[in-house]
């Protein structure tokens, strides 16, 4: 084959023999010896097996490469048969023996015919083995990979399609609604641009009228404060009283207090403690430590406890004494128990102007209420019911006209006169432009310690040295009274202690109380000596004659 020099020597076989019965012929190259197959059927059945064998081991094959192992198996069956049909040239080795041309065609024809029927049984085994693998169409073989996916590709594209349009049509309905609401907010804007205009010819016509009303306050307040300061000149109302005149009046009321308690408050009862104690409840006090501190306090308490009364129903409007209901009314509404507002000028200036037009309503003549007058009479009676004398006289004694009279007639009685000098000093006060105050100098409602202040305190007893901080004040008898401005109702911002409030004192370190020096006795008879002697001061004695 190819120009090579072939020397092949076959055997014949007799006819009707089997295939496998054929002897191999020695085929020589060059010189060489090389046994190969003596038929193309050796050739066909090797093809055969291979064939079977990748079926075996790979069952995964499909249609398409069974097929191609059938087409090899034919090419190979016919280049066998054309190797079988081709004619080497005679040869001239020894040992060759050549055949008759007709038995070579004979034995041609036999090859073709076996080939044929090697290639029929070789396809039916091929057939048997991928049956007994899986059951296919026989008509329609396996689709390759290709056609599988080209099937998932159209598929996926399909349904992007699918989705690429419903978006569109999501993206279109989205779009109209956006124009829509563009053409909302335009509408708006315009709207909102003619409102703010409007909005803004409105702010500018009241700040105008602003303005113009602005302008006629000032100047209806410059009339009002002429016509106020007109009127204030020709009134007769507007009255000066001065610091000396309230001092005096202050003193006297202070001292005619210190002569009831030691006239009608000379009883020593038993439950003298307890009394006390409740009395500095009432006052809101602390309490003394030890006993003894009640009997050195006792008139001092007394005197706080009609001074807490006349203050209640006169001088903080807690009854209706001075004036009925409106002199009650206006007392509250003036009283300045906000200390922020003593700071505030204006604020005291308005009160000072207010004071002074309603008292010119309320005229000149003092109008006190009986009714209220007994009310508070019998509350404070009450109070101090123990400390007044039974009303039983005395056999030793002589009948005399004020020893005939009760002592509970006779506290009433200098009790009501008290009230009536707390209005007399209240309406003064009142129609003052100045602003008065009645305040508790040296007393605290807490733990802390107040000192001894002489600027602002007074005290009646001895012992005092030229350091006043030796000494811290144990107890307030009576308040102090404060004047803030002046009677032309003027420089707000000046304060001043009028009268000095009365305390008693004790020494820092020891807490020892001072021996007091108080010029009315708190003994039981000293009533009769301050009657005898003459118990009103000097002052008092010529007021009452002028009365």
């Amino acid at each position: 084959m190819g120009g090579r020099a072939k020397a092949v020597q076959a055997s014949s076989s007799p006819p009707g023999e089997p295939p496998s019965a054929m002897s191999t012929d020695s085929v020589g190259i060059y010189g060489e010896e090389t046994e190969i197959p003596a038929s193309s059927q050796e050739l066909v059945e090797q093809s055969a097996a291979t064939s079977n064998l990748g079926q075996k081991t790979d069952h995964g094959l499909n249609h398409g490469e069974c097929g191609n192992t059938e087409s090899e198996t034919e090419d190979a069956a016919d280049e066998a048969s054309a190797d079988s049909d081709y004619k080497p040239p005679p040869s001239t080795a020894p040992g060759v023996t050549t055949r008759s041309r007709a038995k070579k065609e004979t034995q041609s024809v036999e090859r073709t015919t076996r080939s044929s029927a090697d290639r029929s049984n070789a396809a039916k085994r091929n057939h048997e083995a991928y049956q007994s693998e899986t059951t296919r169409p026989l008509k329609r073989g396996r689709p390759t990979s290709s056609d599988t996916t080209i099937k998932k590709f159209k598929t996926q594209a399909c349904a992007l399609m699918e989705t690429f349009a419903s978006n569109a049509r999501e993206l279109e309905n989205a779009t109209s609604e956006n124009q829509e609401l563009k053409r909302q907010i335009k509408r708006l804007d315009l709207a909102l641009k003619q409102e703010q205009e409007k909005y803004l010819q409105k702010e500018a016509a009241q700040r105008k009228d602003i303005d113009q009303l602005e302008i006629k306050c000032k100047i209806l307040t410059s009339k009002l404060v002429s016509a106020l300061e007109e009127a204030k000149k020709g009134s007769g109302k507007y009255v000066k009283v001065s610091d000396l005149d309230i001092r005096e009046r202050w003193t006297k009321l202070s001292y005619n207090i210190q002569q009831m308690v030691s006239l009608c408050l000379t009883e020593r009862p038993i439950e003298q403690n307890d009394i006390l104690h409740s009395l500095l409840i009432e006052l809101e006090r602390p309490m003394p430590e030890f006993d003894y501190e009640y009997i050195l306090l006792r008139g001092h308490i007394l005197r706080r406890t009609i001074w807490h009364f006349l203050m209640k129903g006169i001088f903080e409007g807690e009854y209706s004494i001075w004036h009925g209901d409106s002199g009650r009314t206006l007392t509250k509404f003036l009283a300045v128990q906000n200390e922020g507002h003593l700071e505030d000028t204006r604020h005291l200036k308005m009160i000072s102007q207010i004071k002074s037009t309603a008292i010119a309503e309320l005229g000149d003549e003092i109008q006190l209420n009986e009714e209220a007058i007994d009310e508070l009479t019998s509350i404070a009676m009450m109070a101090v019911q123990g400390f007044i004398p039974n009303s039983t006289k005395d056999s030793a004694s002589e009948a005399t006209e004020e020893a005939l009279l009760d002592r509970p007639e006779k506290f009433q009685a200098m009790f009501k006169g008290l009230i009536a000098e707390a209005a007399c000093l209240h309406t003064i006060m009142m129609k003052s432009k100045a602003i008065f105050l009645l305040q508790w100098i040296g007393e605290t409602h807490d733990n802390t310690v107040e000192y001894y202040d002489p600027n602002n305190m007074t005290t009646y007893q001895y012992g005092l040295s030229a350091d006043s901080s030796l000494f811290v004040v144990e107890f307030v008898e009576a308040p102090a009274l404060v004047k803030i401005g002046n009677a032309d109702g003027e420089d707000f911002h000046l304060r001043m202690t009028l009268c000095k409030s009365s305390v008693v004192l004790e020494e820092r370190d020891t807490h020892s109380p001072l021996r007091t020096t108080h010029f009315i006795s708190d003994s039981e008879d000293g009533d009769e000596d301050s009657e005898e002697n003459g118990s009103l001061s000097p002052l008092v004695k010529e007021e009452s004659k002028d009365d």
